[in-house]
Parts: C-alpha cells; structure tokens; sequence
C-alpha cells in the first residue's frame, strides 16, 4: 500500500538527492542551471541552520536551498499553500529576526524568478 503524504506532495529522487516535492525539484533544477551560467554560486540543498537566540538552541530550520549571488548570500524554500503551516512562519520570523534578512519563499508562481 503506497501512503500518500501530509501534504499531498510527490517526493522525487534525481541527481542522488531527494527532494520532497516536485516544486522543490524544479527549482533544483533552475538553480542548477543558474550556477552553470554563474550566476550565482555556493549552492546547496537541505541545510541545517540552528536557529539560537541569547546563545540558547530553539530550533532548527532546514532550508530547501542556500547560495551566493553577487549581492549575497539567499536562503529558499519552496511552498505551496497548505505547507505555509504556522510553525513554518513561526521559524521564518526567527529566521529573520536573528539573521537580518528574509527567506525567499518560492511558489509555483514565482519558480522561474
């Protein structure tokens, strides 16, 4: 019997990673050809970034991708609606709260920018 997930998402598996939906995929995919051109750098997936406030541990956010690009470094996630979840946007305010900037939220709307 094959489950379907939470969020009725589609996990895909290419280039030895897997991703957790097919949105996440694309995006890999744009981004992989984004840094071909070099247009930005420094990228990867599924990073680990503790998130600390007055030197205590709360949590962790995963972002789906982080890279360079000449003005910066970005941080991404790829969302669809019903994965906007309370604790996400609770872990992107303390996101942007300790580091200063915001996570760039990509929706199939907006995947190509």
């Amino acid at each position: 019997m094959i489950r379907r997930s939470k969020y009725g998402n589609r996990k895909v598996t290419a280039f030895g990673k897997v991703f957790d939906s097919i949105l996440e995929h694309d995006r890999y995919l744009i981004l992989r050809a984004r840094e071909a051109r070099g247009e930005i750098s420094k990228l990867e997936t599924q990073v680990r970034i503790p998130l600390k406030v007055n030197g205590f541990l709360i949590c962790h956010y995963v972002a789906d991708a982080v890279y360079t690009t000449p003005t910066g470094n970005v941080v991404e996630d790829c969302k669809s609606a019903p994965t906007m979840t309370p604790t996400f946007r609770l872990k992107a305010k303390l996101f942007e709260a300790i580091h200063g900037h915001k996570i760039n939220i990509v929706t199939k709307a907006n995947l190509n920018s």
